[in-house]
């Protein structure tokens, strides 16, 4: 039987080895990952892989709140879901904030390889999910 990890986040090598210069960019970005030590590649995550004998892994975006940053995640995410197709499954983030920026954020992705979309942190992106009208 396979073995699937359903929850990973990995990061370009730039951002883990420039950590500072994304802190200001995004705060969600800036509250979970302060310190480099607690990012991994898509390299250091098959490596991982290989070592715990884990078959697939679930590679996640974020609920980021700069659009830029987010594009460049979810291209690193679609980047690597490529490289290693029978290893990584690229689900990657939106910003749901009401506007037409997520509906090409996501249509942009699928476009490119990606799988599906997560996480939200609505709190966090300042949305509220039960207004309708966004």
């Amino acid at each position: 039987m396979p073995v699937i990890d359903s929850h990973t986040h990995i990061l370009p090598k730039d951002v883990k080895d420039n950590i500072h210069k994304y802190l200001d960019i995004d705060s969600t970005f800036n509250t979970l990952f302060s310190n480099s030590e607690t990012i991994r590649t898509a390299e250091e995550l098959i490596d991982s892989m290989d070592t715990l004998k884990i078959d697939t892994s679930i590679i996640l975006g974020m609920g980021w709140n700069d659009n830029k940053f987010n594009e460049y995640i979810n291209d690193y995410l679609i980047e690597s879901g490529k490289k290693y197709p029978d290893k990584l499954i690229p689900i990657t983030g939106i910003i749901p904030n009401g506007n037409n920026e997520a509906i090409y954020e996501a249509e942009r992705c699928v476009n490119l390889g990606a799988k599906g979309f997560g996480e939200i942190h609505a709190d966090a992106q300042n949305i509220d999910i039960a207004d309708q009208k966004k």
